[in-house]
C-alpha cells in the first residue's frame, strides 16, 4: 500500500506563498509521483491563510490548521498540521545588528577568522591564498544575473533568473522519480548567501549586485 507524505510549511509572513511537495511511497521506499489533483488541501480559517490548490498565501497574522486530504478515500492518509502567519517584517525599520543572534560567526570566531586568513598557517596551508580564491568566488556571484542547478544522475538544468522568485513545480524526468531539485536549488542559493555574507563580514566592504 502507498503511503501520501505532504511537506508541511509552519510559519509564513502576511502575503508569502507557499507551495506544498506531495509525493507518494510503496512498500519499497520508492518514492513515486503523485498528481496534485489527488489531494484536497483545506484550511481551517481561510482569512488568516488562504488555499488555492497546492499554494497556501498568508492573509493576515494567527494561527490556524492545514488539512491534506488524499482524494483516493484512505481517511488514514490525512495529514494536518498548525500554521502561524506572522506580520511581515518592517523594511524601513534600522536592524541593531549587535543585537541580533550571531550571523555566521560571533565576534570572537570573527576576530580569530580574520587573524588566521592575514597569517601563515604552521600546518602548511596558506589561508590567505584561500581566502583570496574565496573574495574572487564572490565577486563573481555578485556580478552574476542568474545561476544554472545542475544534477549528479540526469541531464536536467535548471535557469534560475535573478532576482530570486519561488520555482514553480517541476515534474520528475522520465526514469527519475526522486527528483531533489529544490535541495539543489536551496544548495546554490545557499552557498551564494553564506560566500557573500562572508566576504562582507571580513571586508566591510559593501557591492552592488548587477541586476
Amino acid at each position: 500500500m502507498n503511503q501520501h507524505h505532504v511537506s508541511r510549511p509552519t510559519l509564513l509572513e502576511v502575503g508569502e506563498s507557499s507551495n506544498l511537495a506531495l509525493r507518494m511511497v510503496d512498500a519499497e521506499s520508492n518514492s513515486l509521483h503523485a498528481e496534485h489533483s489527488e489531494w484536497l488541501i483545506e484550511s481551517a480559517d481561510p482569512s488568516i491563510v488562504a488555499v488555492d490548490g497546492i499554494r497556501l498565501t498568508g492573509i493576515k497574522p494567527g494561527v490556524t490548521e492545514i488539512r491534506a486530504i488524499p482524494k483516493d478515500g484512505d481517511p488514514g492518509s490525512t495529514r494536518s498540521w498548525t500554521i502561524r502567519v506572522m506580520a511581515q517584517a518592517n523594511a524601513d525599520r534600522k536592524l541593531d545588528l549587535s543585537m541580533r543572534p550571531r550571523l555566521l560567526f560571533s565576534a570572537d570566531e570573527l576576530s580569530e577568522f580574520k587573524a588566521r586568513i592575514s597569517r601563515e598557517s604552521a600546518s602548511g596551508i596558506d589561508f590567505r591564498r584561500l581566502w583570496q580564491s574565496y573574495l574572487r568566488q564572490a565577486d563573481e556571484y555578485v556580478l552574476e544575473c542568474g545561476f544554472q542547478v545542475t544534477y549528479p544522475s540526469v541531464s536536467d538544468v535548471m535557469d534560475v533568473k535573478l532576482p530570486l522568485k519561488e520555482p514553480a513545480i517541476i515534474p520528475n524526468p522520465d526514469g527519475y522519480v526522486d527528483y531533489p531539485y529544490w535541495t539543489m536549488f536551496s544548495r546554490a542559493v545557499e552557498e551564494r548567501m553564506v560566500t557573500l555574507t562572508t566576504a562582507y563580514l571580513v571586508t566591510g566592504e559593501g557591492r552592488m549586485p548587477s541586476g
